[in-house]
């Protein structure tokens, strides 16, 4: 809010109120652009001179590096822009957190740092 009245954008300040837009959204959030601040603003597509004076104060803000990574993330196959009316698909948890414990027969060695290798333990005594 005040980086938009240090922008002399202070007249579409009140328009962000409420909106959940803060600067690590800014900074994070890669397909958060300056057109979309723009019309989170509610700046008329029709000011380009407006959008064009937000968008250089925008990328002044962000700097070199996090515009860079944006604009590669523009590139990438797949991308879909972020817009006002996009929604989260947020997947839903268990009802229960508690799962059942596995048997010894049923143990899930995929999720072990250092596989069970019987030379695991040679190795590990040449280099002591």
């Amino acid at each position: 809010m005040e980086w938009l009245r240090a922008v002399d954008l202070a007249e579409y300040a009140p328009n962000l109120r409420g909106a959940g837009v803060h600067g690590g959204l800014m900074v994070l959030e890669d397909k958060f652009t300056s057109e979309l601040l723009a019309t989170l603003l509610n700046i008329p597509p029709g000011k380009t001179l407006l959008r064009r004076h937000l968008n250089t104060h925008f990328k002044e803000l962000l700097g070199k590096d996090i515009i860079q990574e944006k604009r590669e993330s523009e590139g990438t196959l797949g991308y879909i822009p972020l817009t006002p009316s996009a929604k989260l698909k947020v997947t839903k948890k268990s009802q229960f957190s508690l799962k059942r414990k596995k048997s010894k027969g049923e143990v899930d060695y995929g999720d072990l740092v250092c596989p069970l290798n019987p030379n695991c333990e040679d190795k590990k005594s040449r280099r002591s």
